[in-house]
């Protein structure tokens, strides 16, 4: 069975809703949390962000960015727990993890119909038949960008190999930075 992952989407170029600023779409995404932390791992670069507040009141409580001198997992995890020695991570605090570009493939592919059931059936078929791996070793999330008025739907598709994503969840895990 093939799992849905919940990905980064403020890494996704189109907006939720046309006009729709960054914040607006951040507190789409997390209604009820009063604090977020987001970590990009990226091939050369780690960012850390702790945002407090809720909507005018957000600030930023704690940034950080570290040059990796390799993808060494022991450099990363050096760095985690600083950041979460230094942050004191609120209980609670929802954390977004953003693997490096170069593990997710993005796909923008038009379906027909506009059923979120359907839809998820087509998308599931498809990746099926694109993707030379077998579906448990893949993850992927999808989002709705356009309902289009001949009654197709665009939809951009992110997918990765299950067990890229899973060593930096894992990476996160070792510092209890996500349960």
């Amino acid at each position: 069975m093939m799992k849905p992952v919940e990905i980064d989407k403020s890494d996704l170029t189109v907006p939720v809703k046309p006009g729709m600023k960054v914040r607006d779409w951040t507190r789409e995404l997390l209604p009820h949390s009063r604090s977020f932390c987001a970590i990009e791992f990226d091939r050369h670069v780690l960012k850390m962000i702790l945002v407090d507040g809720r909507s005018s009141k957000e600030r930023v409580r704690f940034l950080k960015v570290k040059f990796l001198s390799s993808e060494q997992d022991e450099e990363m995890l050096t760095f985690l727990r600083e950041f979460a020695s230094e942050t004191q991570l609120p209980t609670g605090t929802h954390v977004t993890i953003s693997v490096p570009q170069n593990i997710v493939h993005l796909k923008l592919q038009r379906y027909p119909g506009q059923d979120p059931e359907e839809l998820q059936k087509m998308i599931s078929y498809r990746i099926h038949e694109d993707i030379p791996l077998p579906m448990q070793q893949i993850v992927y999330d999808y989002k709705v960008v356009e309902r289009e008025e001949d009654g197709y739907s665009r939809v951009i598709v992110a997918l990765a190999r299950d067990k890229d994503v899973q060593r930096y969840i894992e990476l996160c895990r070792q510092v209890g930075l996500i349960a």
